[in-house]
């Protein structure tokens, strides 16, 4: 009897074992399916209320144009030889054209740019960089749906790098703006322009990288905002929008180089929105008032990295790179090369760091600067001066 009961046994405890795992496997599915582990970018930076970058290109691309520009330029000289060929080059295009190779060569040609714009009015205000349309002779604006429009320079702010055009439209989408001074490094960032002229309302998205980031270049000190959203040239002048869809940045520039990858830089829209405005407002202005009031010392100064630090055996600070004659910093005592290592006394690190320190101060107050000159720390005073309001020069447009 026991030997007959033997199969009934083992079949009731495999199926009871059977049943077990089914439901651990199901569960485990089900937990699995739940949990989500797929990884995506807009996930890992996403923020209560934020959109998908899916969201955020259906409620923008239609605030970003593409903008052409065309500027004739001359090769020539007046010597028995030269160039038979004129050749033009800027950082959004290129042109050519054919000169004489004997005796007087004086001929144009034309060289043609492509950048990017942002609509910021239904009545057809558009807002690009000022190195996009400086000099231009043409500007052609074409909106994400194909229609072309020759555009108006109304103004620019070549130190702010930054442009407002206007073209005779009506109903056009204008982009949101946001708060840059609320940006934080790790947000999403979405990029839409023109790359290349060859694809208006292109994205690429990435993450804020860096902020207040000492942007330099001959023309320009800025402190931009870091992304690594891919950045091309023809770029220049888009929008840089966060995870609400809401423009925080103009793209103007991005790092070059064999070694570099995914460093681009983008104005903050809180820097210029006031430029913007005045530009708009007043047509005929010649300079705007950014509003603000700084103490201003005077003195130009850098960032000492650690790179630089190291390599030239410098300390940490803030360097100084011109000294204004008869200036606030002049009467202290500071020097060109002299490295700002505390300002009333606090340390300071980074030109940034100066920069804040130093708009805490009351004018008529006298401040101690600590500063590295030659290998010798010493210690100097200065006397901050009476506030200024700070403006902006306008450059009005010459091509209509």
């Amino acid at each position: 009897m026991k030997h007959a009961r033997m199969p009934a046994i083992i079949i009731a405890v495999a199926t009871a074992l059977l049943l077990t795992v089914v439901s651990v496997l199901g569960a485990t599915a089900e937990e699995i399916a739940a949990s989500d582990k797929h990884f995506s970018l807009e996930s890992a930076t996403a923020t209560e209320g934020s959109l998908t970058v899916a969201e955020i290109v259906k409620k923008c691309q239609n605030s970003i144009v593409a903008i052409t520009t065309e500027t004739v330029q001359s090769y020539g000289n007046n010597y028995g030889y030269g160039n038979g060929y004129g050749y033009g080059y800027n950082p959004f295009g290129f042109g050519y054209g054919y000169g004489n190779p004997y005796g007087n060569n004086n001929r144009q040609y034309t060289v043609t740019g492509s950048a990017s714009g942002i609509i910021v009015s239904a009545d057809g205000y558009i807002v690009t960089n000022a190195h996009v349309v400086e000099g231009a002779d043409s500007v052609t604006v074409t909106l994400f749906d194909g229609t072309e429009y020759e555009a108006e320079v109304i103004g620019y702010a070549a130190d702010n790098d930054i442009a407002v055009c206007k073209i005779d439209a009506q109903g056009l989408t204008p982009a949101t703006f946001g708060d840059s001074d609320t940006l934080e490094v790790g947000e999403l960032a979405v990029v839409i322009g023109n790359p290349l002229g060859l694809a208006n309302g292109a994205v690429t998205s990435g993450i804020i990288s860096a902020l207040n980031y000492p942007y330099e270049d001959d023309e320009h000190t800025i402190n931009a905002i870091q992304t690594d959203a891919a950045i091309n040239q023809g770029n220049s002048g888009g929008a840089l929008f966060n995870s609400y869809g809401e423009v925080v940045g103009v793209v103007f520039a991005k790092m070059g180089g064999s070694l570099v990858d995914g460093i681009g830089y983008a104005i903050p829209v809180n820097d210029v929105k006031t430029i913007i405005e005045g530009i708009i407002n007043d047509p005929d202005a010649t300079a705007v008032s950014t509003g603000e009031s700084n103490i201003l010392l005077g003195v130009t100064i850098t960032t000492i990295t650690d790179e630089i630090s190291d390599y030239y055996s410098l300390p940490k600070g803030a360097y100084v790179v011109e000294v204004e004659q008869f200036s606030a910093a002049e009467r202290a005592g500071l020097q060109t090369g002299d490295v700002i290592t505390a300002f009333d006394g606090q340390s300071v690190d980074t030109a940034e760091t100066f920069i804040e320190i130093k708009n805490q101060q009351s004018a008529g107050e006298d401040v101690e600067v600590e500063v590295w000159r030659n290998g010798q720390e010493m210690t100097l005073t200065v006397h901050m001066p009476e506030a200024r309001d700070v403006t902006t020069e306008i450059t009005k447009g010459t091509q209509g």
